[in-house]
């Protein structure tokens, strides 16, 4: 039997389903009765307030640029990348504008 599907859907919903039903995973039934919850706003976070971007102002210049930048995950990085780069180009000349969290 030959099904034809006239989508842009590489696999139609149905399709997906009934080969879910089809194919079997096997794992062992495991004991959740010891899980426990807590409420959301008793867990310490591990990022703070500073830690998240602030505003540019335009005509700031690309040290402002940067140092509006977050100081966590790719923004962490761009930061110290951009110190580095800045320290090779004039040594002593600081972090380009850029604040010195890391």
């Amino acid at each position: 039997m030959t099904v034809r599907f006239e989508s842009a859907i590489p696999h139609p919903p149905s399709v997906i389903f009934v080969y879910a039903l089809l194919v079997k995973f096997s794992y062992e039934d495991f004991d959740l009765s010891g899980v426990r919850t807590y409420p959301l706003a008793s867990r310490k976070s591990k990022a703070s307030r500073a830690d998240f971007a602030s505003p540019y102002r335009p005509g700031g210049g690309v040290g402002a640029l940067i140092g509006s930048m977050p100081s966590m995950l790719a923004g962490a990085d761009l930061r110290r990348s951009s110190r580095r780069s800045a320290m090779r180009i004039a040594p002593g000349a600081g972090s380009c504008g850029a604040s010195a969290r890391t």
